[in-house]
């Protein structure tokens, strides 16, 4: 098995999570830690820029010859940041980064690609509408194009050999290693009135899924690889989303006195 993106925040926990059943060759172009890689001792790790075809078809011949198949590549590897100006790092990693691996897959003769995508890559709903696995990806902000060029790239791969896009929702963990998540958890737990604004009428929201879940969501997958269609679009994310006005209501109670529950509604704009 390969994954990209292993030193990562999801990264790291899979590796160590799946090294137990599967020999794993991880890529990622940071160094592990040191307390990472004692955690996955039975883990190969690679470092490499997944931009450069040169060096992921050499990851790929290193895997093939130290454990002779490449059964499962898992592609995290991603870069985001939250501005609204396109980076090159976007087409370098995340389209560029993202062909290479499917080429060198296909080229290897790997079983299925996992491609991790994000619910926040997709259009929108109007109101009264529901995101699904139908729903088509957007380009209203440059991560979002980014996955979207990204998903596109993994389906055409899926006429060569067996894809899956997994579109997750906003993936925490118990020390929130998510900053939307956590901005929000920072401006809420303030006792002034600026911890009592939301945006807007409070309705708007996103779906969050803890890491250990998101891992479940993985294995589940390979295990059923066999039943799965040559390409597949997955959520990995419970089902509607969690609300502003429900995450403040959470996230002040936990405050405790002398904390308002009510919130100060502002314009979003």
């Amino acid at each position: 098995m390969l994954v990209t993106g292993a030193a990562g925040f999801i990264g790291s926990s899979l590796v160590i999570a799946l090294s137990e059943n599967f020999q794993i060759v991880a890529l990622d172009k940071r160094r592990p830690s040191a307390a990472l890689i004692n955690a996955a001792k039975k883990v190969k790790w690679i470092e490499l820029n997944i931009g450069d075809a040169s060096e992921v078809n050499s990851a790929f011949k290193q895997a093939i010859s130290d454990y002779g198949k490449i059964d499962f590549v898992i592609h995290l590897a991603a870069y985001y940041h939250f501005g609204i100006d396109w980076q090159k790092e976007y087409e370098l990693t995340n389209i560029k980064g993202t062909k290479n691996i499917c080429n060198a897959a296909v080229k290897f003769g790997a079983q299925r690609i996992i491609f991790s995508s994000s619910i926040a890559a997709l259009e929108p709903p109007e109101k009264g509408e529901y995101l699904n696995e139908e729903s088509p990806t957007s380009d209203y902000i440059p991560y979002a194009r980014s996955k979207s060029e990204g998903e596109k790239i993994i389906k055409s791969t899926s006429y060569a050999i067996p894809t899956t896009i997994l579109r997750l929702g906003g993936v925490f963990s118990d020390w929130c290693e998510l900053p939307p998540l956590y901005s929000l958890m920072k401006l809420w737990s303030k006792p002034s009135v600026f911890g009592r604004m939301i945006p807007g009428r409070g309705i708007s929201g996103f779906p969050y899924i803890h890491r250990r879940d998101l891992l479940k969501v993985i294995r589940r997958i390979i295990e059923c690889n066999d039943a799965l269609a040559p390409f597949e679009t997955l959520f990995a994310s419970p089902p509607g989303c969690t609300t502003h006005t429900e995450l403040f209501g959470g996230i002040r109670r936990a405050c405790g006195a002398p904390f308002p529950l009510k919130p100060i509604h502002v314009s979003p704009t």
